[in-house]
Formats: C-alpha cells, sequence, structure tokens
C-alpha cells in the first residue's frame, strides 16, 4: 500500500482548458464527457509532510481507573532490520505511559490490527501511584495506520476499541502515532 495524499490541479486544467478552447475552431463541439474531470493526483507522501506535533493531547479514562491524563513526549523505537515498532507516549507529569506495541509485524506504512497483526495497547501508571495496568487482548480492536515511516520518521494514528482487561474505556479513542525519531 502506497500512502497518497490529494494535490489541487485545478490551475493547470483551467490552463488546459483555456488552451483547448482557445485552438478549437468556432465549429467544433466541446467535449461535455470531459467536464467536471478528476482534478486531484494520487502523489505519495514524503518525511516533508510530517504533519505538526500533535501533543499534547489529552485522554479521558473510565472503568477500571476514572482520570485525565496528558501525554506531550513520544519515544518511538523501529530497530534497524527489526519487524517492531513501539509507540511510546508519556506525559511530563509522569502519571502513566501510553504504548503501541506492533510486534513481528511491521513493515513500514500500513494499516495493522489485532487481528491479522496482533497489535496491542497498554496503559500503565508510572512508579509511585496504585499500579494501574491495563492492556488490550485479543477481544479488543485495535486498527493502526502508519501513513508514512522510513528509517528515521513515521507517523498516522491508531484506535482502540477498548481495554478489555481491566474494563477501562478512553476517549476519544483515536490516538496519534508521531515519530520524529527512531531511538
Amino acid at each position: 500500500m502506497t500512502p497518497t495524499r490529494t494535490l489541487s490541479l485545478a490551475a493547470a486544467a483551467l490552463t488546459l482548458g483555456l488552451a483547448l478552447a482557445c485552438g478549437r475552431g468556432k465549429d467544433e463541439p466541446v467535449d461535455s464527457d470531459s467536464a467536471g474531470a478528476d482534478d486531484s493526483e494520487d502523489v505519495p507522501l514524503t518525511a516533508e509532510d510530517m504533519p505538526a506535533d500533535p501533543s499534547p493531547f489529552t485522554l479521558t479514562l473510565s472503568g477500571g481507573w476514572n482520570t485525565t491524563l496528558t501525554f506531550d513526549q513520544p519515544t518511538c523505537s523501529n530497530p534497524t532490520g527489526s519487524s517492531n515498532l513501539r509507540v511510546f507516549w508519556r506525559g511530563s507529569s509522569h502519571v502513566a505511559v501510553l504504548v503501541l506495541d506492533l510486534l513481528g509485524t511491521y513493515e513500514g506504512a500500513g494499516t495493522y490490527t489485532t487481528a491479522a497483526d496482533g497489535a496491542r495497547v497498554r496503559i500503565q501508571e508510572e512508579a509511585g501511584g496504585s499500579g494501574y495496568y491495563f492492556g488490550t487482548t485479543e477481544s479488543d480492536s485495535i486498527e493502526a495506520e502508519v501513513l508514512y515511516a522510513d528509517e528515521d520518521i513515521a507517523w498516522g494514528t491508531y484506535t482502540v476499541s477498548g481495554f478489555s482487561d481491566g474494563g477501562l474505556t478512553i476517549e476519544p479513542t483515536t490516538i496519534p502515532i508521531w515519530c520524529p525519531e527512531f531511538t
């Protein structure tokens, strides 16, 4: 799967339309099938397309742990030659960590799920708290969409249905993948 973006070609279409109109004789019919033609083109993403840092972002937890957590420090690892990706978010207050694991199935940009790829997510309270730990299981739905990845950076999002291990729900359910570097 090649990630894409849509670029407007309206100026090119307008120029082409004017050139065709000016070059057509007064008795030649207008091709009505080309009216409203697609003015977009699929272009592969590049490292220059990396979006702005999505942090800080806040998750509201309910069920097994009723709290609000803010995350603003991403750490990502994808060892050279490895089929593993770990996206690790921590908040500056060091209350908890939020981790996405794609272990043994990661191949770069693409879509990864719990069922097909063993995608896992966990929220874990850091030292000094009550020891809260919530992890997803096979019955939870995770869909990670890595929009762009190379040896230096990656970005995308993942969606988590909930955490069966501990009965936790989160809001929002879509979380950023934002790796400005790999460690």
